[in-house]
């Protein structure tokens, strides 16, 4: 059973993405846009330089989401994994 949290939390950082579209995902600019081919494959790169959850620290975490996407995104039936950062702890 999923259970959600209602702690705050915020990050900041960099985020870099790539994909199978042209130069510029249309999707990405939008989610409502269709994509250039028929199914969008790619990844974000995300490195937290500062951020918290609740109380625990997120500073220095890396996390990849690679995904496979409709061409319409906000459709959704997406595919997607998340790898964190090893240093992460359970909290």
């Amino acid at each position: 059973m999923l259970q959600m949290s209602t702690r705050n939390w915020w990050a900041k950082g960099l985020v870099f993405e790539n994909c199978s579209c042209q130069l510029v995902c249309p999707g990405h600019m939008h989610f409502d846009q269709l994509c250039t081919h028929e199914r969008c494959l790619g990844y974000w790169a995300i490195r937290i330089e500062a951020g918290a959850f609740g109380q625990v620290s997120l500073a220095g975490l890396r996390a990849v989401v690679a995904f496979d996407a409709p061409q319409h995104m906000i459709s959704g039936n997406w595919t997607q994994i998340i790898l964190i950062d090893q240093r992460a702890t359970p909290d």
